[in-house]
């Protein structure tokens, strides 16, 4: 951060991580530091982080008539899609979420069938995760190999957080289980936490695999992104029904980095049509058609469906098979509604509820 304008921006940014009027600044930095040390040991002061946002109603508008002009799509950094994290073979399904930010891998698991772990597994890349913490903690096996137990830490988990513009995001009680954390040969960092004991975590961990690649996948293949559009985050979630895709229009700062999958700038999400989906718009005519799909642009307003992230914000969603593509964006004049149209004219899609058809997003 180097001048005035960058810390305004990053003041606006975290905004919403903090309660109204208090602490904007020290909620910010705390989670600097959180994100930056990945884990962490708990004091007694580690108390209830609040994340929140003033929800604000929006209503259908039409779309402005301004056409942008035609430019070629945004390289795309693949190299977040890229996951060599996993469980083993036969167990997959027990997956509900898994994804990449920044340099951590990260998979969300559940009881599934036989599979009755439950916790959270992150993969941090070679040499960007301090281990200290687990250096001087209790040793144990996995697969007999030494890994450490530390009873006091936690770790973010992106799937289990509502880091997009249409939920009023609860209220974050930090629940330390332990994590047990391992090196792999390669020098990457194997770290799972959130079961409800060491038992419960080892034998997450004796089911973790690393170096099988594999890719973050979506329904959708964005053939067209907004001149500078940056992936900033990726993931596949509940169950293989949605996938989410977060994108920065500039250089991240540290800070945003260390958490730019909260309130992203541009959010690219992409869920199964069900019942509870499509009621959003139940009763409501589509407001547009964008290559031959219904569509609906809400923008805020004191009246309508959804609460969102701020007065500048706006969504976009699109009706497609069964699909519903829903473009979301903190700021209107950052990725305005030509760009987010010309985004929906270059999307092709495949089966929503079958995730076998599901491939690169770009």
């Amino acid at each position: 951060m180097t001048n005035v304008d960058e810390l305004r921006e990053t003041l606006e940014h975290y905004a919403v991580l903090a309660p109204d009027g208090n602490g904007v600044v020290e909620r910010a930095q705390a989670i600097h530091r959180r994100r930056r040390r990945r884990t962490s040991i708990a004091t007694a002061t580690a108390a209830a982080v609040l994340v929140g946002t003033v929800p604000v109603i929006v209503s259908r508008v039409g779309h402005p008539g301004h056409v942008a002009p035609a430019v070629s799509p945004a390289p795309v950094d693949g190299g977040l899609l890229k996951l060599t994290l996993d469980l083993m073979p036969g167990q997959s399904a027990a997956k509900v979420a898994y994804g990449r930010y920044g340099h951590t891998q990260y998979m969300s698991v559940r009881p599934h069938g036989t599979f009755t772990s439950s916790g959270e597994v992150y993969a941090e890349d070679p040499g960007t995760y301090d281990p200290k913490y687990f250096l001087a903690a209790d040793k144990v096996q996995v697969r007999g190999h030494i890994a450490y137990y530390n009873e006091f830490m936690a770790h973010d988990n992106p799937a289990g957080l509502h880091y997009d513009y249409l939920s009023n995001p609860p209220l974050l009680s930090p629940v330390f289980h332990g994590a047990v954390g391992w090196p792999d040969p390669s020098g990457t960092w194997i770290i799972v936490n959130g079961g409800k004991n060491l038992a419960d975590l080892l034998a997450l961990a004796e089911n973790v695999r690393l170096g099988v690649p594999s890719r973050v996948v979506a329904p959708v293949h964005l053939g067209y992104l907004p001149r500078g559009a940056q992936l900033t985050f990726a993931q596949t979630r509940n169950g293989e029904r949605e996938s989410d895709l977060a994108f920065s229009g500039e250089p991240l700062s540290p800070l945003a980095r260390a958490a730019g999958w909260v309130n992203p700038p541009l959010l690219i999400k992409t869920v199964n049509r069900t019942a509870d989906v499509d009621a959003h718009q139940k009763g409501t005519p589509p407001a547009l058609t964008i290559a031959g799909h219904d569509s609906w642009w809400y923008t805020y307003h004191p009246a309508g469906p959804f609460a969102f992230y701020g007065k500048d914000s706006g969504a976009l969603f699109v009706n497609a098979g069964n699909c519903q593509l829903q473009i979301l964006v903190a700021h209107v004049n950052k990725f305005p509604f030509d760009e987010l149209k010309r985004i929906v004219e270059g999307a092709t899609f495949t089966d929503c509820s079958d995730v076998s058809t599901w491939g690169p997003p770009f």
